[in-house]
């Protein structure tokens, strides 16, 4: 089994920052970039790894949706997708 990727510094410094926009990066690029491979290598189930994907993408895009209102649909739809790229890959071809 492969090691889990460590936290980059840069990471953490920007969830500590003063500016929202930053923290809110920095938690959406943590929970993608960790919490669902961890969830990929809990449950074995590419269509669940897929829904978790998507569900995490639409909550983060949901996030900038409130901060920008009149864009609901050009954020949802790609941060959605992304989301669910990230599931498949994660269960296809995680370790």
């Amino acid at each position: 089994m492969a090691a889990f990727p460590a936290t980059r510094h840069s990471l953490v410094a920007a969830i500590r920052s003063d500016r929202t926009d930053q923290r809110r990066s920095a938690f959406d690029t943590l929970v993608t970039a960790y919490w669902t491979p961890v969830f990929a290598t809990k449950v074995r189930s590419l269509a669940l790894g897929t829904l978790f994907g998507l569900v995490v993408g639409a909550f983060f895009a949901y996030l900038i949706v409130l901060m920008n209102p009149g864009h609901a649909l050009n954020i949802m739809l790609p941060g959605s997708l992304v989301g669910v790229i990230v599931g498949y890959a994660a269960q296809k071809h995680g370790s």
